[in-house]
Order: structure tokens, then C-alpha cells, then sequence
């Protein structure tokens, strides 16, 4: 007969207590995991919830400029006479699967108001600029996303005579007007990599810059002088600066983090960018050589994207939504989850070791 105080007996009682422990640690973990799930449903279609926004070029006066419960947009343009704003307007509903993902391309007064549609097909449209004439914009159509190609598209200011400019199953990615509306600038990985390459307005005599580029999301400044581009080739997300045929090319963000979609200002002295070096995205500006450089969105509580100059220089417009509600909200239920989850294993490894111990001392 086992004594009650048996090694045998003690050893069962405490490992019983370890698994009451563990399943408490378990548990923490379950209800940090419960935060995680519905932080994700809350978010679970593939297009978050974005609304257009503006400030001054100061930052400050930031205001929500247009919202849709229906809908994300993103991704504004304005027009260069100040008076409309193109955007995309990507359905919220139904948006499950990458491939069904159809965002098409909006035009709304200055204010937000008169909402009208400019696209209707089947594609995803999106990264959309103005020609300096106001008459066409040319913008990137793919089928759903993270698809293998994507084209350049124009189409008249009316939503009228689309048209179809490149046609070389890869991704072209951002296109930008030549000053006098004759060229458009864009990035393609044709050939296996990111380069700048230019074409007619109509799409024909596509080539790259005879300086190569590695690069994409270009855009051309107002005066002709420079382009300005997205590029990683020395590892991490930069922007650089260069003359239109390439050369001169200089890095002028030198960050480790995610520095992308620049914009210039009217007077071609500016940059306005979107960065997550201060952890959450925001909108940065700075000189064109890099220099004094000012968060523009700091303590806004959103996660800012994808900025736009007014022609006029006195706005800047974005898209946005709360942080909460996006990737940070995630990762903090995610930290949740995982200290629950190493509590409980701490918690089973010190008792299991207590009882072998103890074990053992009998």
C-alpha cells in the first residue's frame, strides 16, 4: 500500500498542479489569442478601410476629407488646376479573395463632394496621375492583386478612350508625365529587375533610361530637371533623385526603413513621402537633397500613406486609417498571445523540475 506521501503520490499531485498551471497560462494566452481573432475579422477582407485626408503643407489643420463605410480609398491625385481629386475606391464587401479585388477610379470635387465614376471594368486601378494639361491620367490596372503583371493605362479626364500603353506580362509599377505631357515615366520589371523606363505618351518606343535606374514609382518634377523614385538596391527601401536621363542618381532618405511614394511640391523644391521609420507610417517632407526633414503627421494617430501636393503648394492630401485598426493593433494582441503562451510554458518547466527535484531528494 502507498503511503500518502509516497515519492510516487507527490510527484502525481504536483504534476497535477503544473498542468492547472499550465492550463491557466494556456488560458491567458487563449484570451490574448480571442483579441488577435477578432482584431482580424474586424480587418479580415484584403482592402483596409482607408479615407482620404488633408493638412496643410505644415501639417498642420489635419481633416478628414472624404470617407465611404463601403468602401477603402486610396491612392489620391489632384487635379492640376486644384479644383478635383482623382482616387480609388476599393469595395470593403466581398473582397475575400486577392483575385476578385476591383478598384476603380473615382473623381471628387476639391471639398470631397460630387462623387462621380471614372473607370468601369474589371481590373484594379490605382496610382493614378493627372497630365499638366488636366486632360488624361495615367495609372496602373491589374487583375486583382499580387498577380504576375500589371500594366499603364490612360484615360481622358471624362472616363472617356481607355487605353492600354504597355503590354509585356510583368509589373509595371507607378507612371508619371513628362513636363510637356509628350513622355511618361515608369517602373517595370522587365528583364527580372526594377528599372525607370521611359515611353511616348501613346505608348510606343518603350526603353530604359540610357543611364539604368533600379527603381519604380518615379515622378517627374514640375520644372523637368529631376525624377525622383522608390528604389532598395542597397538593401533597404530609399528614395533617390536624378536628372530624367538617369544620371546623377543620389540617395536622399539614407533610412533602413520602408521610405516610398513620393510627391514634389509645385515649385519642384520639396518631396512629400510616406515612411515607417518612427514605427507607424506616416508623411514626411523634406528638401529635394534630403535635408530638413520634418514628420509631418506625428502624433495623428494614423497609420498615413501615399501623399499628394496641392498645385497650389498650401495642401497635402493622404489616405489613412486609425493605427488600432491596422497592423499594430495586431501585433499587440499577437505580443499577447505570446506571453501567455510563455508563461505557461515557464510556469510547466519550473514545477516539472521542482518535482523531479523533490523526487529525488526522497
Amino acid at each position: 500500500m502507498l503511503s500518502r506521501f509516497s515519492p510516487r503520490t507527490y510527484s502525481m499531485r504536483s504534476f497535477s498542479i503544473a498542468l492547472c498551471f499550465f492550463c491557466a497560462g494556456c488560458g491567458f494566452g487563449f484570451l490574448a489569442l480571442s483579441g488577435t481573432i477578432d482584431t482580424v475579422r474586424a480587418s479580415s477582407n484584403l482592402v483596409p478601410h482607408t479615407a482620404l485626408y488633408h493638412m496643410s503643407a505644415d501639417g498642420s489643420g489635419l481633416k478628414r476629407l472624404a470617407d465611404d463605410p463601403q468602401y477603402g480609398l486610396w491612392g489620391s491625385a489632384w487635379s492640376p488646376d486644384g479644383k478635383h481629386i482623382v482616387v480609388t475606391f476599393e469595395p470593403l464587401a466581398g473582397n475575400q479573395d486577392e483575385r476578385n479585388i476591383r478598384g476603380q477610379l473615382y473623381l471628387l470635387d476639391a471639398d470631397g463632394q460630387n462623387v462621380r465614376q471614372l473607370t468601369h471594368n474589371e481590373r484594379s486601378n490605382y496610382l493614378v496621375e493627372w497630365s499638366h494639361d488636366g486632360k488624361k491620367l495615367a495609372f496602373v490596372s491589374q487583375q486583382g492583386k499580387h498577380t504576375e503583371t500589371a500594366e499603364i493605362y490612360t484615360i481622358n479626364a471624362d472616363g472617356s478612350d481607355e487605353r492600354r500603353l504597355t503590354n509585356n506580362a510583368v509589373w509595371d509599377y507607378g507612371a508619371t508625365w513628362s513636363p510637356d505631357d509628350q513622355q511618361i515615366a515608369f517602373g517595370s520589371n522587365m528583364g527580372g529587375t526594377w528599372q525607370i523606363w521611359l515611353m511616348n505618351a501613346d505608348g510606343s518606343n518603350q526603353r530604359p533610361l540610357s543611364n539604368r535606374a533600379h527603381g519604380n514609382a518615379p515622378k517627374w518634377s514640375p520644372d523637368g530637371r529631376f525624377i525622383v523614385l522608390k528604389s532598395d538596391r542597397e538593401g533597404n527601401d530609399n528614395l533617390y533623385v536624378m536628372e530624367p536621363d538617369g544620371s546623377n542618381q543620389t540617395n536622399v532618405t539614407h533610412n533602413s526603413s520602408i521610405n516610398t511614394m513620393p510627391s514634389w511640391s509645385p515649385d519642384s523644391q520639396k518631396i512629400v513621402f510616406s515612411s515607417d521609420r518612427e514605427g507607424t507610417p506616416n508623411i514626411y517632407a523634406m528638401n529635394r537633397n534630403g535635408s530638413d526633414l520634418v514628420n509631418l503627421t506625428r502624433d495623428s494617430g494614423l497609420d498615413a500613406q501615399l501623399p499628394s501636393w496641392s498645385p497650389d503648394g498650401k495642401q497635402i492630401i493622404f489616405h489613412a486609417q486609425p493605427v488600432e485598426t491596422g497592423s499594430v493593433a495586431y501585433l499587440r494582441d499577437n505580443a499577447e498571445l505570446l506571453v501567455g503562451a510563455l508563461i505557461g510554458v515557464l510556469v510547466l518547466v519550473t514545477l516539472l523540475v521542482f518535482v523531479w527535484r523533490r523526487r529525488n531528494n526522497l
